[in-house]
């Protein structure tokens, strides 16, 4: 298993690299399509959280004695954080990003602020 560091650097790269993405589209699509999109993404996490499932089950739980069959969600779990070549994780954090950000668009709020609704820079104070 590579060190935690490691880890923690893979995971938040993949999620730097799907994020601008999720951004783009929260701005730039119709509520009813980031909405399906959303699912669709969250729906293919989910798809492969079935995948990696099934794989512990089929491989991990036949060669563990009896008693140890109760870690399997640990394993599960395991597996998942493990795993850095899919980015299983992001992608069903940037699924429910995009739903949320469809209902919140829907309502009639805005996700993100448009450039005229930023403040102006202030100017540094003249001694």
């Amino acid at each position: 298993m590579p060190p935690l560091q490691a880890l923690v650097a893979l995971h938040g790269m993949w999620l730097l690299l799907l994020a601008p993405a999720a951004v783009a589209a929260a701005s730039r699509l119709r509520p009813a399509t980031l909405r399906r999109a959303g699912s669709l993404i969250l729906l293919a996490a989910t798809l492969g959280l079935a995948v990696v499932a099934a794989r512990e089950a089929a491989l991990w739980l036949p060669s563990v004695p009896p008693e140890w069959r109760r870690y399997y969600p640990q394993r599960v779990l395991f597996s998942l954080a493990a795993m850095t070549d899919w980015p299983l994780v992001q992608l069903a954090l940037l699924g429910c990003v995009c739903r949320l950000a469809a209902r919140r668009r829907a309502a009639g709020e805005q996700v993100l602020p448009s450039a005229q609704q930023l403040p102006a820079p202030q100017q540094p104070p003249t001694v």
